[in-house]
């Protein structure tokens, strides 16, 4: 589990834009004023070798606020918690966890996507609700308008990641 990347805990290149980004036309890359950049491409074989290296088939990461699974051609997962307290998709006002269990979730309706890894690890993003009005409030008395807090998650908390779903998270792996 890391915060951040191999390199740094603060890094980026455990990010969904450097990770699933890719090039083409209506990429996230794209989408994000970043296609063409070099600068913004994790190599995937790169991942894959620093992954063989550590002994990992799974590589659980967070903090760069955009959730995903990718399952590698070698079949190693990385996944991405994304922002665990605020909205992380498009349609859903709600946060999410990574679960990492032998067992599968109870409740199958609040899983999102998942994968198995191993001798049957379970990898679970799954959705956690709350009362969007208090968190809301709580967070405002936090963090007042004009703060930096405010100005970068304040929308994201009241509408959501425009532009990123469930669908897209999870595309390579299977419900």
């Amino acid at each position: 589990v890391l915060h951040g990347d191999f390199k740094s805990v603060s890094g980026w290149s455990l990010s969904a834009e450097q990770v699933l980004g890719g090039g083409g036309s209506g990429g996230l890359r794209e989408f994000l004023g970043i296609a063409g950049s070099k600068d913004y491409v994790t190599d995937l074989d790169e991942l894959d070798g620093q992954m063989q290296e550590a002994n990992l088939d799974v590589l659980l990461s967070s903090h760069t606020c955009l959730p995903f699974g990718l399952r590698l051609p070698s079949g190693r997962l990385v996944v991405n918690n994304g922002s665990a307290g605020i909205p992380n998709f498009d349609t859903r006002l709600s946060s999410l966890v990574t679960r990492v269990s032998t067992t599968p979730f109870h409740d199958r309706d609040a899983v999102l996507y998942s994968a198995t890894a191993g001798d049957g690890v379970h990898i679970e993003a799954v959705e956690v609700a709350y009362d969007v009005d208090v968190w809301e409030e709580l967070f405002e008395r936090m963090w007042p308008e004009g703060s930096e807090a405010y100005i970068g998650y304040a929308d994201r908390i009241g509408e959501g990641v425009e532009f990123w779903d469930v669908e897209r998270a999870g595309r390579s792996l299977r419900r």
